[in-house]
This record gives structure tokens, sequence and C-alpha cells, in this order.
């Protein structure tokens, strides 16, 4: 198993259009094989925080 944690944050100005590009990510990737991959995206404590594990 590989797993790979990324933290980032972003402009608070940003925040928005990074969930608008995750929701497109996640569009994309809820076609490949649900068994073979997991992704998680979170929000951290503060709003310009994010963790995505895969």
């Amino acid at each position: 198993m590989i797993v790979v944690k990324v933290t980032y944050s972003v402009h608070d100005d940003y925040v928005h259009t990074n969930k608008k590009m995750i929701e497109s990510f996640l569009k994309d990737f809820r076609k490949l094989d649900g068994t073979q991959f997991l992704y998680t995206i979170l929000q951290g404590g503060e709003s310009n925080t994010f963790v995505h594990i895969s």
C-alpha cells in the first residue's frame, strides 16, 4: 500500500477557487475503480489549509 499526504495553504482570496478545482478533480476521480483508490480531502481549522490523503 502506498499512502500520500499533501498539506498546503492558499491565500484567503483563492479558497473558493481551490474548492472548485478540488470538486472538478473529484468528479474525474470518481470514474476510477473505487476498489483500487481511496482519496480524502480535509480542510483544516484555518479555512485556507487543505490536506489531501490518498
